[in-house]
């Protein structure tokens, strides 16, 4: 079943106009329509239905320079203070954890001590953290 979030504006992260009297439609957590509400897919099936009383949706934000194991503050000389990589790791996890709970859905790292970035993206276990993160977000409005 699909989740239609109507009576909104949208802006979309183009750089176009906000688009007023929009809609986004969503199914399993993954947006499958955002535009005007006059060009929506009128063939969805609709579970839910959220008026969103014309506040505004900004779905999907980016952070394009993420450094997810640097601590802060941090220190003049850049010491490293996450003593192992499995430390490190452990960070990197939570870290991008907190960053999609709080509406970011791609993150851009820039390098972390012992390729820790790339090895957390690569595992295939935290695809499963996000699996059930996913589940366990509230849709609605806040």
């Amino acid at each position: 079943m699909h989740t239609l979030y109507h009576n909104c504006r949208l802006i979309d992260g183009t750089g176009r106009p906000a688009i007023e009297q929009a809609c986004l439609i969503t199914e399993g957590g993954v947006i499958v329509y955002a535009g005007p509400a006059q060009g929506a897919p009128g063939d969805l099936p609709i579970g839910q239905r959220l008026d969103m009383q014309g506040r505004t949706l900004l779905p999907g934000l980016f952070n394009c320079h993420v450094h997810m194991a640097l601590r802060f503050p941090f220190s003049a000389y850049l010491v490293d203070e996450y003593k192992t990589p499995a430390y490190r790791a452990m960070a990197v996890y939570r870290r991008a954890m907190e960053a999609m709970w709080c509406g970011v859905t791609t993150l851009r790292a820039v390098g972390e001590a012992d390729d820790t970035d790339l090895a957390v993206r690569d595992e295939q276990a935290f695809a499963a953290l996000v699996d059930v993160a996913k589940k366990n977000l509230p849709e609605g409005v806040a």
